[in-house]
Parts: structure tokens; C-alpha cells; sequence
């Protein structure tokens, strides 16, 4: 698969159990809508982009959930929360770049007891209009070969940590952002 994306309906794809590649996956939805995207158990890679909501239009939120053991795999290119939601609970993600940046409404990246580990960069709200979080609740959140941003101008962005290990190389706290 090339090129998937959950637009411009409300659109829903679910991998259960599946080894599963694509290049770039973009979950959202059109107008007022929203697209949903489950991993549940098995392997998905990306060898480009994921992009979850929508950074261009308003109320084009994106779901996505890792879950029940599953590893998601986006190493050679950025993954962007813009307008929405990326789960993993009890699953991996390994990453190549997460920004967490709610552009027209929230963003949130939540680890429940699952590990995700981000090879470059991760952004919390750098560069957001709205607001942008990462829960870490139990699990581990590595970021060890670069840098951590939470907050910026005019940004607003949080990292709260419960029950859970951050491993970081340099966290950068701007105007606006919070660790907890």
C-alpha cells in the first residue's frame, strides 16, 4: 500500500494480528469528521509519514490506537499529531520524529504501560495554537539522541510522567510548557 488516508468521511481501518507496510498514512477526517486508526496486535510499518488530524483544516481530529502487543513502526520520516489522539497501551512505537503539536484543537500522545521510543526529535507543543500533551502512564518514553521541546512560542505543551521511566538527552522547557 502506498498511500492511505481516512478522508474525507469519517473513516475507520483496523490491523488485527496483521503484518502490515505503507508508505504514508494520514488519519482524519473531512469537515466536522474523524478518522480512526487500530493496531491491534502485529506490526505496522510506515516507510514515509503518519499523520493524525488534520493541521490545515479545523475539526479534522484523528484517533489512533496501538494495542494488545502491537508495534508500530514509522523510523524514516516524522510523525505528526496536528488534531487528535495516538495511543499505545501495552504495545511500541518506534519512532523517527513526534511532534504533538494541537494546531486548530488539542493534541495528545498517551502511553499506557507501552514503551515508544523516538529516535529524533520530539516537539510538545512548540509550535501548537492550541494545546499539546504526552501522558506517560507507566511504560518508558525514550528520547536519548535528541532533543525534547515542551512548549515555544506560542506554543503550550505538557509531559506528565506517572508511574512511568522518561529517558532524555536535553529537554528544553519554553514559554508555555510544563513537565510534571
Amino acid at each position: 500500500v502506498n498511500d492511505v488516508d481516512l478522508n474525507p468521511i469519517p473513516g475507520w481501518l483496523r490491523v488485527s494480528n496483521a503484518v502490515t507496510q505503507a508508505r504514508d498514512v494520514g488519519v482524519f477526517g473531512g469537515g466536522s469528521g474523524s478518522g480512526t486508526l487500530e493496531v491491534l496486535g502485529g506490526t505496522m510499518t510506515l516507510s514515509a509519514t503518519l499523520t493524525i488530524g488534520h493541521s490545515g483544516g479545523c475539526c479534522q481530529n484523528g484517533t489512533v490506537l496501538v494495542a494488545a502487543g502491537a508495534r508500530l513502526t514509522v523510523t524514516n520520516n516524522a510523525t505528526e499529531i496536528a488534531s487528535g489522539i495516538l495511543t499505545v497501551d501495552n504495545a511500541e512505537f518506534l519512532a523517527n520524529e513526534i511532534f504533538v503539536d494541537g494546531y486548530l484543537s488539542s493534541a495528545t500522545l498517551v502511553i499506557n504501560n507501552g514503551t515508544v521510543t523516538d529516535s529524533g526529535i520530539l516537539g510538545i507543543g512548540f509550535t501548537s495554537r492550541q494545546f499539546a500533551s504526552v501522558s506517560l502512564n507507566g511504560g518508558k518514553l525514550v528520547v536519548t539522541n535528541d532533543e525534547t521541546e515542551i512548549g515555544g512560542f506560542p506554543g503550550a505543551g505538557d509531559l506528565n510522567v506517572s508511574n512511568g521511566l522518561f529517558l532524555g538527552q536535553a529537554i528544553y522547557l519554553g514559554e508555555g510548557g510544563q513537565l510534571s
